[in-house]
């Protein structure tokens, strides 16, 4: 079983209702805990391969590098004694902040409507009781839209309302060098968190060779994982970017397909799946249907 998460917020955000908090996280690492044998995922895909995980297997992992992981899940993580995986966004971790986070600050600053006629949805009322629903309505269209486009349109939401510094929610590169000592092990996610199905061959090797590289320069040690932005085969990347993975000389990739890895799994497709129960009877339960729907025929 691969647990994907990405922020782990120190206290709850009306913004991000879907956000595990510190509390919920510490209440899931308990579980794990109990119901799991984790191992660092380099490691579990070893083992795997060689048929020797341990019953019950598990790994942990995280997307594009928010700076809470290191902050308030890491602390969380060493207490219970499990390993993580932290997967890196380049340009997010440079500039500070992922796009659709610009696209939430946008939304929390509005007064009481913002201007989104450039992106093709007019102007939106906003109030205390929809900002969540217009965050995500206009996130949803940005989504599949060029690197550069969404980003650009992303920053002019935000201008639009405040002009206050975006706030910094993401590692700062120097502090890269820390995951090791707090349990991580470091993966790439592409330089800009694009949708690699939507781009050419080439530039998708790019995307992918570039934060490979990115990450060696800054930590001394060439990644040997990597995480496919988005993540579901099909909608978000297909057969060409598993070739060039396995080119580039990864030894393995997570997606968002749901599931548990099996020895069926490809070792560059390896699905996850995301804990939401807040019961540990349901937690149990969502562990039991994973495992017993992955090795159905």
């Amino acid at each position: 079983m691969i647990f994907s998460y990405h922020q782990v917020l120190a206290q709850p955000d009306p913004m991000r209702p879907g956000a595990v908090t510190a509390e919920r996280f510490e209440r899931q690492l308990r579980w794990i805990a109990q119901y799991c044998n984790t191992l660092p995922l380099g490691e579990a895909v070893e083992r795997l391969l060689a048929g020797r995980l341990p019953e019950r297997a598990a790994a942990v992992t995280f997307d594009d590098g928010y700076a809470d992981n290191l902050d308030v899940a890491a602390p969380r993580l060493q207490k219970y004694g499990i390993p993580a995986v932290l997967f890196v966004a380049v340009d997010a971790v440079e500039r500070g902040i992922m796009w659709n986070d610009v696209v939430i600050e946008a939304v929390r600053a509005a007064r009481d409507a913002i201007d989104a006629g450039r992106i093709g949805l007019g102007v939106i009322a906003v109030d205390e009781s929809n900002r969540v629903a217009v965050s995500r309505r206009l996130i949803g269209a940005l989504k599949y839209r060029p690197v550069a486009e969404r980003m650009e349109a992303a920053l002019s939401l935000y201008e639009s309302v405040s002009n206050a510094p975006l706030p910094r929610l993401m590692l700062e590169p120097a502090r890269l060098r820390e995951l090791p000592e707090a349990g991580f092990e470091v993966g790439a996610h592409t330089v800009n968190h694009p949708i690699l199905r939507l781009l050419d061959e080439s530039a998708a090797r790019d995307e992918i060779e570039g934060s490979r590289v990115w990450l060696t320069e800054r930590t001394g040690t060439a990644p040997t994982l990597f995480a496919y932005p988005n993540g579901k085969r099909g909608d978000d990347y297909d057969g060409r970017h598993t070739r060039i993975v396995q080119e580039l000389g990864f030894r393995a990739a997570v997606s968002t397909n749901w599931g548990c890895a099996t020895r069926r799994s490809s070792v560059y497709e390896l699905p996850r799946f995301k804990p939401w129960e807040d019961t540990a009877a349901r937690f149990y339960s969502r562990l039991c249907k994973v495992t017993a729907r992955s090795y159905l025929p």
